[in-house]
């Protein structure tokens, strides 16, 4: 799970070609021109608040008599379809809503349960389990920007 929503991370990489594509209408899109740059520069900000917005959601839920696989398939849910929703928008602010807003919602949500999982399954190695499961976490992003990268310039 942590390799997968590390690609929130991409970013950087992919901001100038999805600002380029509001910004000048490609496939029959009308042009965007709230689209530029520098508020682009906002969603990643805005992102990493709606993840440490929703994290205590995760971490609480886990606490609860539920089934820590119904947690990660509604965050999963959640990211997966926003990202689908969000691929979807002609217009910048729709794309924002979607893209920096639910999507990290989702993540949020799934971020704790299977580190908290974890610990639980090896009480005696947290350090290495949180290790490991978080560097799954920097090693999305790192493994997803050379797939972006030659996606984006083949």
């Amino acid at each position: 799970m942590h390799l997968f929503i590390g690609n929130l991370y991409l970013w950087g990489s992919i901001e100038g070609y999805i600002v380029s594509y509001f910004h000048y209408g490609i496939d029959g899109n009308a042009p965007d021109k709230n689209a530029t740059m520098s508020a682009a520069g906002m969603i990643l900000p805005f992102s990493l608040l709606a993840i440490m917005s929703t994290m205590p959601v995760g971490a609480f839920l886990l606490k609860r008599p539920t089934d820590p696989k119904l947690i990660m398939t509604g965050g999963s849910i959640l990211m997966i379809v926003s990202i689908i929703i969000a691929s979807y928008m002609s217009s910048w602010w729709g794309f924002i809503l979607f893209y920096s807003f639910l999507f990290p919602f989702g993540v949020g949500i799934v971020y704790w349960p299977p580190i908290i999982c974890a610990w639980e399954w090896f009480p005696n190695r947290k350090g290495l389990i949180s290790g490991l499961v978080i560097g799954a976490f920097g090693f999305g992003a790192f493994m997803f920007g050379f797939i972006t990268t030659a996606i984006c310039n083949p």
